[in-house]
């Protein structure tokens, strides 16, 4: 085999030698053009590290467009009149009969409600999934994805491409374009001949960046599964060997950049003859980087009777000229305006400051907005600056990426993916990053430069709040960017933004030297019904105030310079997938799933959940492949169980006190058990874990706790039964770290050594976050598996190797039949809230669960009744257990709770509420928190709206929003920036948020069970609260309950109620309630003492004597 050695190139003080083999590479092709021999360089070190790639602009890598226009050069296009072309089938749409019947009254009404405009003669609009007549294997994969509606474009897109007609789709990114071109392009594929090795790809997608292509690919996995359609992705700036393969044994489907592509046609890896449909995606971003050339260049290598289809953002004239050049008599969809426009779900922020102004005032945005919890975009316009930007931030302390032109494949593989993942929360890069890149979560996007244009502006801040989710960008703009102020304040303007006052000055000055020290703060309004809570931009931080944060990461933040890179094996993260019985959760993807939002039916707990308060998707799925280990045959490794050494004083303490003590605290029990501890350094823990007590701040044990450590710490099976909130998860949690430090190291592959059973994903992110805090200093990994979430991440942190797993029964049977994991190492087992989990019927899902876990575990089991089905589980998986209770067993309520119920009729009661938030709000202390539970997910969003129309801030949740929807509305709730809750019964167990007050019950639970859970949002840890619920004729089922419950808890038991529940009935009560607000001695009960204005909830309500006048009218839902 001849080989040719030649010198071509002095790089710096390296001398470049490419080798060149006979059978590979037609030397002849690039003797004349010394920049192209170096591109076809087999030395892909110095390829990656010095050559720029295809997805740079010209500002980044210097090179001049004579260099790009070589490209193709030596492509010509074939005589297509000469060539004998067989006929190709383009025309697979049959029209619903839905579709069909639609009145053009209801499509105009369509069309003004989804801001859709359409040129050329196009069908019918669709308005469901079922109304495109998709085959089964599309259908299949999208209720696997468990989306509910197409988006805008979708909707309009699907029929004009399934008709074979070219098309033009222009539309804000996030809109859900990718799925738009896709799911027609696998009808398409297979409906064409079948593909032969050496032939070329049926559907080419051209994308302007790897980055964009890569999402792309993704979504064509996830979807071409099914009918085993095959793809690539071929883009520059990694080896050509593996994308050279794909493509010579034949792919459906490739996903290009343009350069990559001409590298490959030219070298004669594949061709275009059997292309018979193509996608230019973000066709104006191509053109803006110069991609003009190579795209005529790829379009003349394709039949001219294929059907093309163009994705764009914006509709300038060198699109419009490129489609009508390649384009036939196409139909031209347009969702939004043609203008310059930006997404109006964003908070745009401006500042305008002086250049050296600029990294102090980072700092202090990034302090404002807590970046180590929120997902952040940083734009800088050079990679000099990326570079000095992200050591900044890491010293003031916060994990931050970068990403530039010069970024080789591997690292901004590398870079994306942690940042995805959530490993470092922020990513500075130029705008290489600001089309095309699509990860879930990202909060904030900060211009610290402003961009070339107010396109690219628009396409920056675009990263945040896509797919109808919200976002907040803030952009330092300084006198040098005095031209673009103009068409800045052009596209606040149109977005209804606020206008910075000093941004009009600006753009009035143009070029005169702008005033220093620019310090005003706008403010803003709070909530309303259209926006999120616009944030206040402070400006006056400063940097060498902020304290430096100890990295809570194993290793450091690189971030620039010739650091390692992490060598991380490519694995698609794979959506949670929902189940064709259950319907999916709301789920919001970008472009990587491209639909707006998702569900399924009103129980549809989020990636296929089958309840509504989410627990773990696929909850159908009893573990029928999981078969019983035969623990009888198997010689299992004994472990240890008993840590619990007593201390001198728990020792000494006589049967007298010991009881005297249990009857104080309400304790009962049953069995053999250890005396009960009175405070931390009775229970003789281990420093790691004294240690982190202390940092919590805590002062005494609580009543389960106290008594419960001790008998955990014995290695004791044990049922303990408490009221929520009455500190059950540390009762488990820390013997679990205890019992987990004495066991043998958990290697990579093996499962965990603690497993933590919980009903919902909210009660299981809480119970990891307890692990996280006193699990840190003994270096105690855990992991939270439930549903509504990607599937990648959980999987991969079970397969590294846990100590403790956190899990909902649905997801966790899925990997376990699956593999992902096992439950062997597992030697204690905690059910928490196993009441709940009956109910919720979790049942099977336990047994199947239990039964994979060797039989000489610890178990715990705790919940807040006892019935029957409880007892049983008890009775069948416990050995010899203890039992404790704390207080009665009886359905009681919190007797720190206030409980006022007022008998009224249905259409009452939205008045009553109105009155009664704002006596809430004049006598309330600051940062006290109010939850209004409401039976149905439309009506909670119905009084969130109204709610917020009169000025109070506040947020919902209930079944249908996505997992991401709910971190966030939490967060928002827990840190006070919204101080109002309206939610479903999602909330009414295992929700731990500190500061709630008062919880009012709008709508009256199914039973007095759900209705104790509920008000024990409050009063919790020994606290205060005050509960209000309203009690129509049409819950007269449950008064005689409600009755028992006020009675054990010695309330004021209302007349009215107490009548019905004599009765058995309702009807005729309610009305206008007359002095005080029901009973339970009127607002000012137990803390409630004096009226105080409270400036979160304002309003002067002077005419009000108390909630139960008539006061205002406050008819704000409907």
């Amino acid at each position: 085999m001849l080989t040719t050695l030649r010198k071509f190139q002095n790089l710096g003080r390296r001398t470049l030698v490419l080798t060149e083999r006979t059978w590979g590479l037609n030397t002849n092709l690039y003797s004349n053009h010394p920049s192209r021999l170096l591109l076809r360089s087999y030395n892909n070190d110095n390829y990656n590290q010095r050559i720029p790639n295809d997805n740079y602009t010209r500002r980044e890598t210097g090179f001049n467009r004579n260099f790009e226009q070589t490209f193709g050069r030596d492509l010509l296009p074939p005589n297509w009149k000469d060539l004998d072309l067989q006929t190709i089938k383009k025309d697979f749409y049959t029209p619903h009969d839905n579709v069909v019947n639609r009145t053009k009254e209801e499509i105009e009404e369509f069309y003004k409600n989804h801001q859709i405009t359409v040129k050329g003669d196009a069908p019918n609009p669709i308005l469901s999934f079922e109304e495109a007549n998709f085959p089964d294997y599309i259908m299949k994969e999208i209720i696997k994805q468990g989306y509910e509606k197409p988006t805008a474009i979708q909707s309009q897109g699907w029929p004009i491409a399934l008709t074979g007609n070219d098309m033009v789709g222009i539309g804000h990114t996030g809109s859900g374009k990718t799925l738009a071109f896709l799911l027609p392009a696998l009808v398409h594929i297979k409906n064409q001949p079948r593909l032969m090795q050496g032939d070329g790809p049926i559907a080419l997608i051209v994308a302007p960046t790897r980055e964009l292509a890569q999402q792309i690919q993704k979504v064509a996995d996830i979807f071409g599964r099914a009918s085993n359609i095959r793809n690539t992705c071929v883009f520059g700036g990694v080896t050509r060997n593996f994308q050279a393969r794909d493509l010579n044994r034949g792919v459906e489907i490739v996903i290009a950049t343009p350069g990559r592509l001409i590298d490959f046609l030219e070298r004669g890896d594949t061709n275009l003859q059997r292309c018979t449909y193509l996608v230019l995606d973000e066709a104006d971003r191509m053109l803006d980087m110069g991609f003009e050339p190579q795209i005529r260049k790829i379009i003349g290598q394709i039949r001219p009777d294929r059907q093309t289809l163009m994705w764009s953002a914006t509709w300038p004239p060198e699109v419009r000229n490129l489609a009508e050049d390649f384009f036939k008599n196409y139909v031209q969809l347009n969702v939004g305006s043609l203008e310059l426009c930006a997404n109006h779900n964003i908070v745009q922020n401006v500042e305008v400051c002086e250049e050296d102004e600029k990294e102090e005032k980072l700092t202090g945005i990034l302090e404002e907005i807590d970046a180590r919890k929120h997902r952040t975009l940083i734009f800088a316009q050079t990679k000099r600056r990326v570079e000095h930007i992200a050591k900044l931030i890491h010293r003031a302390g916060y994990r931050a990426l970068c990403m530039h032109g010069d970024r080789s494949q591997r690292d901004r593989d590398r870079v994306l993916h942690e940042f995805r993942i959530g490993k470092s929360p922020i990513l500075v890069a130029t705008d290489v990053a600001a089309r095309g890149l699509d990860v879930d979560g990202i909060k904030y996007v900060i211009n610290y430069d402003y961009s070339n244009n107010s396109e690219d502006y628009i396409h920056r801040i675009g990263r945040t709040g896509r797919s109808g989710a919200t976002g907040t960008s803030y952009t330092f703009l300084t006198p040098d960017n005095a031209r673009q102020a103009e068409d800045l304040i052009s596209v606040l303007q149109e977005a209804n933004q606020e206008i910075n006052s000093d941004l009009v000055a600006l753009a009035q000055t143009r070029n005169k030297p702008a005033k220093k020290n620019f310090n005003r703060r706008p403010s803003y309004n709070g909530y309303n019904r259209d926006q999120m809570r616009h944030r206040q931009f402070r400006s006056d931080i400063s940097y060498c105030a902020l304290p430096v944060a100890q990295a809570q990461v194993t290793l450091p933040a690189l971030c620039c310079g010739d650091e390692e890179i992490l060598s991380l094996s490519p694995r698609s993260l794979k959506r949670a997938w929902g189940n064709t019985n259950n319907g999916g959760g709301n789920f919001r993807g970008g472009r990587e799933n491209g639909f707006s939002n998702g569900g399924g039916n009103r129980f549809g707990g989020g990636g296929g959940g089958g309840s509504r308060f989410g627990g773990g998707g696929r909850q159908n799925t009893n573990g029928n492949g999981l078969r019983k280990p035969e623990w009888n045959s198997k010689v299992l490794q004994p472990f240890k169980k008993d840590f619990y050494v007593p201390h001198d004083a728990v020792a000494k303490r006589s049967t007298f006190e010991v009881d005297q003590y249990r009857q104080t605290k309400e304790i009962t029990i049953e069995g053999d058990v250890p005396n009960p501890i009175q405070n931390f350094n009775e229970a003789n823990f281990p420093d790691y874990v004294m240690n982190e007590i202390r940092k919590a701040g805590y002062e005494n044990p609580t009543s389960i706790q106290a008594q419960g450590w001790p008998i955990a710490m014995s290695g004791h099976d044990m049922v303990g039964i408490a009221q929520t909130g009455s500190g059950k998860t540390l009762a488990y949690t820390l013997p679990s770290i205890v019992h987990i430090n004495n066991q043998p190291q958990v290697n990579r592959g093996e499962g965990p050594i603690v497993l933590i059973l919980a009903p919902t994903r909210e009660l299981a992110q809480q119970i990891q976050q307890v692990a996280n805090d006193f699990g840190r200093s003994s270096y105690v990994r855990n992991t939270c598996i439930f549903g509504g979430a990607p599937k990648g991440p959980q999987a991969r942190d079970l397969e590294r190797g846990v100590e403790i797993c956190i899990a909902t029964p649905g997801r966790l049977i899925d990997f376990l039949e699956k593999g992902t994991t096992n439950l062997e190492r597992c030697t204690y087992l905690v059910l928490d809230e196993a009441d709940r989990m009956l109910d919720m019927g979790f049942e099977p899902q336990i047994r199947k669960i239990i039964e994979q876990i060797r039989p000489d575990r610890q178990t715990l089991m705790w919940s807040a009744t006892w019935p029957k089905e409880v007892r049983k589980l008890a009775q069948d998986f416990l050995t010899n257990y203890v039992q404790i209770n704390v207080g009665s067993l009886q359905l009681s309520a919190n007797h720190n709770i206030l409980q006022i119920v007022d008998v009224c009729q249905e259409h009452e009661k939205e008045t009553k509420l109105s009155q009664l938030l704002q006596e809430i709000g004049n006598c309330s202390e600051q940062g006290e928190k109010i939850i209004i539970f409401v039976e149905t997910k439309k009506k909670v969003e119905n009084i969130t709206k109204g709610i917020r129309r009169f000025g109070w801030p506040a947020v919902c949740m209930h079944g249908d929003k996505s997992q991401q929807e709910r971190d966030y509305v939490l967060r928002e709730f827990r840190t006070g920036k919204a101080s109002i809750l309206v939610a479903t019964d999602v909330a009414a167990r295992g929700l731990d948020v500190e500061g709630i007050k008062y919880v009012i019950n709008y709508d009256y639970p199914n039973s007095s069970e759900d209705y104790i859970h509920r008000i024990g949002r409050t009063g919790r840890s020994d606290t205060t609260g005050t509960s209000y619920a309203f009690f129509t004729p049409g819950n007269f089922k449950q008064a005689r309950d409600l009755v028992s419950v006020l009675s054990e808890a010695n309330q004021v038991v209302n007349p009215k109620l107490s009548e019905m529940a004599s009765r058995g009935g309702g009807g005729g009560f309610g009305g206008k309630s007359g002095g005080r607000w029901g009973y339970g001695g009127g607002f000012r009960g137990r803390e409630n003492t004096g009226p105080k204005q409270h400036q979160r909830f304002g309003g002067n309500n002077k005419a009000s004597n108390g909630y139960g006048n008539r006061g205002g009218n406050y008819h704000f839902i409907h």
